[in-house]
């Protein structure tokens, strides 16, 4: 759902959950990847504030092969607490993550095989990590595809 954060050419998380541990919201940049649309959507934090997108979906039954994809960028400046990232879960346990590293474009891609039963959801969240100084992280493109 919304995987590049725009609706009708206009920035939008619709699909999506914020969530910060300060009041503050979300942020949109025209900095987008290769075949990004206009928009990507940006998380910047510092003094150890914490922000996360989050969009759970229901699973089929059943053996499951699955592509979580996403292209995201990330600048700092002083010390991290923790690098941004992306996480899989199912039914809130964790299944993948993947630490975004680069301060350029890159393309993020983890594979993961699970096993669904009914009522089962998997959550896809976009975590701002931590900084001492200051952290911005750009995500865009993010997408959980069932392999056939």
């Amino acid at each position: 759902m919304n995987s590049s954060f725009e609706i009708d050419n206009n920035p939008s998380i619709d699909g999506w959950i914020f969530w910060s541990n300060t009041s503050s919201s979300v942020n949109f940049d025209n900095d987008v990847p290769p075949g990004g649309g206009s928009w990507s959507v940006v998380l910047t934090v510092g003094d150890l504030i914490s922000k996360a997108l989050k969009t759970t979906v229901a699973v089929p039954v059943g053996k499951q092969y699955l592509r979580l994809s996403v292209w995201a960028k990330s600048n700092w400046s002083g010390p991290r607490g923790t690098p941004s990232n992306i996480v899989l879960s199912l039914n809130g346990v964790t299944h993948k993550t993947i630490s975004i590293t680069d301060s350029v474009w890159k393309y993020y891609e983890v594979l993961d095989t699970i096993t669904a039963f009914a009522e089962d959801s998997l959550t896809v969240m976009l975590n701002s990590g931590d900084a001492y100084g200051f952290q911005q992280t750009l995500f865009d493109l993010c997408r959980l595809e069932l392999i056939k």
